[in-house]
């Protein structure tokens, strides 16, 4: 399914989301689709934030808004500085648990 949205790097990502978790309903895939908050909180970002002191407060660090934001700026930050190959390995290793688990899910 082609996306609308003219490339930005906004535009692009949320086009690729909406699109990576429609593809993994299609397939059958059992369950909610790989959820970047999680990835973010399990690869460390949380303590790396930059944040306010209210946000620090109110417990940001741990909020899974900004733990995805903050995944998908780091491995943002891995594709713009080492290229695609490098950003796809990290990804795949952040999720492994979750990919192994959907195809244990659905019996493959």
């Amino acid at each position: 399914m082609p996306c609308s949205a003219s490339w930005s790097p906004i535009g692009s990502t949320s086009c690729g989301r909406s699109q990576l978790k429609a593809s993994a309903r299609s397939c059958g895939m059992a369950g909610p689709p790989v959820d970047a908050g999680s990835l973010g909180a399990q690869v460390g970002v949380g303590p790396n934030l930059l944040l306010g002191r209210g946000e620090r407060a109110g417990g940001g660090r741990e909020r899974p808004a900004l733990l995805s934001r903050g995944f998908e700026a780091l491995i943002g930050s891995i594709y713009s500085t080492a290229g695609w190959m490098p950003a796809r390995a990290c990804f795949l290793r952040s999720c492994d648990q979750e990919i192994q688990a959907g195809f244990s899910r659905n019996g493959s």
